[in-house]
């Protein structure tokens, strides 16, 4: 997410403030950083931040989106199984270096509040992201990968969801054998034909 518009920025402090928040946010992580830390390591004033950056989620997203890939994620390869596993493992080497992990933690938890500022942030940035993991499924089906039927925003959520579970628990890596695996799983699910309900002679709408 971009810095909202206001004052012409100084492109000089804006980049100070980039600069001192990525250094911050890989040295203590996201609840450990704070915007008058930012500002002091910036040498600016807190409202110069806030100016440009409403929150400390809209910083951290704008820090986000320069270390993670964006929609060039998506390879195209012409398979289902490798276009996923490719872009996992790419979002995967960049979750391992600098603090994009810690801030994608911290912006997942940050965007369960409800005031203006975070329904703006969650918006603007969830649902990008999640645009993207569409996009893939949409593909495969165009191709006839995978059936007609295919619930692709619940495909889309067992992605985002299988990623957010070991990001924000811990309990295994986000590595290449984990890539490969969940879009083995995920091409799976996605072709199994729709389930049909046999209906029972004379107990039909049951």
């Amino acid at each position: 997410m971009n810095a909202v518009r206001g004052r012409p920025r100084s492109t000089t402090s804006a980049q100070a403030i980039l600069a001192a928040a990525e250094q911050l946010f890989a040295e203590n992580g996201y609840s450990g950083t704070s915007i008058e830390a930012i500002a002091k390591q910036a040498g600016v004033g807190k409202q110069t931040v806030y100016r440009w950056w409403p929150t400390k989620s809209h910083l951290a997203a704008a820090i986000y989106e320069k270390l993670a890939p964006g929609r060039e994620i998506a390879p195209h390869t012409g398979a289902l199984q490798s276009d996923i596993a490719t872009m996992l493992r790419t979002l995967f080497a960049a979750y391992s270096a600098g603090p994009a992990a810690a801030l994608l933690s911290g912006l997942i938890v940050e965007a369960q509040g409800s005031n203006t500022a975070v329904m703006d942030f969650r918006k603007g940035f969830f649902e990008q992201r999640r645009e993207i993991t569409v996009a893939v499924f949409e593909d495969a089906r165009r191709r006839g990968e995978i059936t007609a039927g295919a619930d692709i925003d619940m495909l889309s959520d067992m992605l985002i969801g299988a990623i957010w579970m070991r990001l924000l628990a811990g309990h295994a890596p986000l590595d290449d054998a984990y890539a490969d695996a969940l879009a083995s799983c995920l091409v799976a699910a996605a072709s199994a034909a729709p389930e049909t309900t046999a209906e029972t002679p004379g107990q039909e709408g049951v």
